[in-house]
């Protein structure tokens, strides 16, 4: 069963880390000042990209990486460096409900009512700033999760390479 979730937890991350270059290349292929109704397009696919991969792969990471968890007997307050990725994992989780989502919603909305009033306002270039900065504060947590994930730093200075998780 462990194999299997474990299989699980992987395909899930797959979908939630290949969802993250998808968002930013349809934000950066748009032109409104040439194509507007190609923009909201493209603001609309990036919004479902968000929901039907980005979310959901997030929440089966996070499920099936608890479980995972769970079932081996691991447990975060013996390994620093689990600690600090479930904080982090936390933190993103957070950052993308709280802040990415409804601003990739708000953005799709904007640039649909943007066709029909002939032009975007200026708060979407408002709104794109702080996409901008909350997706590179994010793209910083995943990669220092990746990081922690990598090197196992304090398992592996304190225990040796296998000490209680399988690698």
């Amino acid at each position: 069963m462990n194999t299997f979730l474990k299989g699980f937890h992987l395909v899930a991350l797959a979908i939630f880390l290949g969802s993250i270059p998808g968002h930013i290349l349809l934000g950066a292929m748009g032109d409104p000042a040439r194509d507007l109704e190609g923009f909201a397009v493209l603001m609309q696919a990036k919004q479902m990209n968000v929901q039907w991969l980005t979310v959901p792969g997030l929440v089966i990471t996070l499920l099936s990486g608890l479980t995972l968890m769970v079932r081996r007997g691991i447990k975060p307050t013996r390994n620093r460096w689990l600690a600090a990725k479930l904080a982090l994992v936390v933190l993103v989780a957070l950052n993308g409900a709280l802040i990415l989502g409804p601003l990739s919603r708000e953005m799709a909305t904007m640039a649909q009512h943007a066709v029909q009033a002939g032009a975007l306002p200026s708060a979407f270039a408002t709104l794109e700033g702080r996409e901008a900065i909350f997706g590179a504060v994010n793209l910083a947590m995943i990669l220092t999760i990746i990081g922690l994930v990598v090197a196992k730093p304090a398992l592996r200075r304190a225990n040796g390479p296998s000490a209680g998780i399988p690698q």
